[in-house]
């Protein structure tokens, strides 16, 4: 058996390690790349000047080679190579990395060039000078692995092979069996991302940019924890990371800084939350039902239709990561209330880890939460409860004061997102979609129509759930308060959700106030409501299909097969029916992503895009910039003035949240906003040259908020040695 295992384990890892050839940056087109007008010209042979480019890469520093099939009868004809937005701080201009001269006659030949630095917009360009030139195909290589994707595969081989190798019996028997249909499971969800490219998402590019500026700023060694996203915006920076928690966002973004590719890290990162749901669910659900019904969660609830969308569709990648700690929350939160008080941890680990995925989840669960309090109210009259619901308070604030305290001062900024909340009347849920089975990669949601909607489903699974629940209520239940109370909970708290959901829902009312318009119009879509749904109903049907089981099986095939019908359904769909966002994993069109939600109202990102990454001064003057450096939220050059005249203001490719601090010849000089809300600088009069260095500069709140949770967490852990050490010594004496 050993010999055998061996075999399987090597021959795996070979297959793995032959793929290091895919590590290498490679670019082809067999298309000329011929200008309009020069294939418009009347006689082509004459033509003279730029004929073709292609390209639009983003390469990093290295060597590299380039293969072109030419056909050139002249001996004047040439490319180049061309990076279209080098910046030198003074200005954008094209900067010339390579060129040649095309050989004479038909020729195939390969060209090596180096880059010193990073190129953002790579073309190359073919020049007629003298005779026809024709092109039919490039072909652009690394000369060194530009990713270590075949290394992190091979290792993350090594770990689970190993793993289940090491725990075989335990796999093969009792619980861990049903770990591993749960992970058998959680692969199958995840099939559609087995692919060498991406299928497009409604908010992929917003979400790849997310992960971007994390890798970059840990590449770049920049400040931390992370506040100021620099990949947006041409460098400008957003505070995604304070608007957006981007914590569990660090294990994609660390395998980037490590080297592997940002499409390997992201579908890694998206298989890992599959797993984690399944497993993270059934140990939550294990606490109050038997294995069996923690199990039957655990599947039902990976293949819920709306959780599968929010991959699938929408790549709602926040929502999509709180829907896997939503069990342990509510689980936790009934063990206060009403369950074993001593599981109060539950609670707070479900709390944090919201949180720290998805701020409108962690909203919507404040309310589910009050919820499950007023359902059980006379319980928390117990001092033990309302102790453990302390406890559970407490450290949460306290292990998430560094991201709270920044997040609260920055709730009151006139920011687009918060200013502009959506009227959540618009977008509510038709019944007859809310339980149907569809793929719908594009489109929204409107009232008035369903014609070509967005797929916003919870699955004909939990409706048939839902109503054989209450058909057979005292038999599922027999009799057991506790398991009759939690059950009735998650029926009403689902229904609720549902009826939030739907058209239904009086938003019209709450509307009227301001204050509730503003908290609730942050929601953005009342559609949002069927998570709740979906963790809810998915609980009820799981007690359902443990009993058909022994009772009505019959019940129990039409439940599973409907819960396996809706996860074919959208995995075919978005392996057949979505465009391709990313053609491969050196397609980097996310670079070019702007988003303005944490920008002021009715900002025009069309200027910065304009301006580019460049200082300028606010009239006109002969600026000259020397050794300009821009590294993430650092900023440093030499400049030089001609024009000495007095009231020159220097406006730095920044977006100002008030986080830096400017150093003119290593004296600190004050900041201010300029007419973009640049971070902007008045220069002394007379001054004619100078150097110049921008940082970003931590407030004092934020780190005694980082100092408050390092201590919280350092509590928890002696308290939980203490504690360990304590039962030992019970245990011996």
């Amino acid at each position: 058996m050993n010999k055998r295992r061996t075999i399987i384990f090597m021959i795996g890892l070979l297959m793995i390690l032959a793929l290091r050839y895919r590590d290498y940056y490679h670019y082809e087109t067999q298309e000329g790349g011929y200008l309009e007008e020069y294939e418009n010209s009347v006689e082509q042979e004459k033509y003279e000047g730029m004929i073709a480019a292609v390209g639009g890469l983003h390469l990093k520093a290295g060597d590299y080679s380039i293969l072109i099939d030419s056909t050139s009868w002249g001996s004047g004809n040439y490319f180049e190579i061309v990076d279209i937005l080098y910046s030198d701080g003074e200005k954008i201009e094209e900067k010339v990395l390579f060129s040649s001269q095309y050989e004479k006659g038909v020729a195939r030949n390969t060209y090596y060039f180096s880059l010193d630095e990073e190129a953002a917009s790579v073309y190359i360009r073919s020049y007629q000078v003298d005779g026809e030139l024709s092109l039919s195909e490039y072909r652009l290589n690394s000369e060194k692995p530009y990713y270590t994707d075949t290394y992190f595969l091979a290792l993350l081989w090594i770990v689970c092979i190993g793993i289940f190798f090491w725990k075989f019996s335990w796999f093969t028997s009792g619980k861990g069996r049903y770990i591993l249909v749960i992970c058998a499971v959680g692969i199958i969800v995840s099939l559609p991302l087995f692919t060498d490219f991406m299928g497009n998402g409604h908010d992929l590019f917003y979400h790849l940019q997310r992960v971007n500026g994390v890798a970059k700023s840990i590449i770049l060694k920049d400040h931390f924890p992370i506040r100021v996203n620099t990949a947006f915006n041409y460098g400008y920076g957003q505070v995604n990371p304070i608007m957006y928690p981007e914590l569990f966002l660090y294990i994609p973004g660390a395998l980037c800084a490590l080297g592997v590719s940002l499409l390997i890290s992201i579908k890694f990162f998206l298989v890992l939350i599959n797993l984690a749901t399944g497993i993270i669910g059934f140990y939550s659900i294990r606490t109050v039902a038997k294995e069996r019904t923690a199990f039957a969660f655990s599947i039902i609830y990976m293949l819920a239709p709306y959780r599968l969308n929010n991959l699938y569709a929408r790549f709602a990648l926040g929502e999509f990561l709180a829907m896997t700690f939503l069990p342990v929350l509510f689980v936790g939160i009934w063990h206060i209330v009403r369950g074993n008080y001593k599981k109060w941890w539950m609670g707070m680990i479900g709390c944090c880890c919201v949180l720290q995925a998805h701020l409108l989840t962690t909203e919507m669960s404040i309310l589910f939460t009050a919820g499950f309090v007023l359902l059980n109210f006379r319980f928390l009259l117990d001092k033990n409860r309302i102790l453990a619901a302390l406890k559970a308070v407490i450290l949460s604030v306290g292990l998430n004061l560094w991201y709270l305290i920044p997040l609260i001062q920055f709730m009151g900024y006139n920011f687009r997102l918060v200013e502009s909340p959506k009227n959540l009347a618009e977008n509510g849920v038709y019944f007859s979609q809310m339980f149907s089975t569809i793929y719908s990669p594009e489109g929204d949601k409107v009232i008035g129509s369903t014609y070509h909607d967005m797929a916003l489903s919870v699955g004909l699974t939990l409706l048939i759930g839902i109503l054989a629940f209450l058909l057979y209520r005292k038999a599922i239940t027999k009799g057991k308060d506790d398991k009759e109370k939690f059950l009735h909970c998650c029926l009403i708290l689902g229904a609720v959700a549902m009826y939030m959901a739907s058209w239904l829902f009086p938003w019209q009312i709450i509307y009227q106030s301001d204050a509730l318009a503003k908290l609730f119009g942050i929601i953005q879509f009342s559609w949002r409501f069927l998570v709740f749904v979906t963790l809810f109903f998915s609980i009820i049907t799981a007690y359902v299909l443990e009993w058909s089981w022994d009772n009505k099986r019959i019940l129990g095939y039409v439940i599973s097969i409907c819960a396996v019908y809706s996860m074919v359904v959208l995995t075919n769909g978005y392996t057949y029916e979505n465009e391709t966002a990313l053609k491969n994993k050196f397609d980097q069109a996310y670079e070019t992503y702007t988003y303005t939600g944490f920008y002021e109202m009715d900002y025009n990102i069309r200027k910065l895009e304009e301006r580019k990454n460049i200082v300028t001064l606010n009239k006109d003057a002969d600026l000259k910039i020397e050794n300009y450096i821009q590294k993430g939220t650092n900023l440093s050059f030499d400049f030089n003035l001609e024009n000495k005249s007095s009231g020159y203001v220097m406006s730095f490719p920044y977006y100002n949240y008030g986080f830096y601090k400017v150093r003119l010849n290593g004296n600190e000089i004050p900041t201010f906003s300029d007419e973009l809300n640049l971070v902007a600088i008045q220069l002394p009069d007379g001054i004619e040259d100078g150097h110049i260095e921008l940082k970003y500069s931590e407030r004092k709140l934020y780190m005694a908020g980082d100092a408050a949770t390092l201590a919280t967490l350092g509590f928890i852990v002696v308290w939980l040695i203490l504690k360990r050490r304590n039962a030992k010594w019970i245990k011996t004496t």
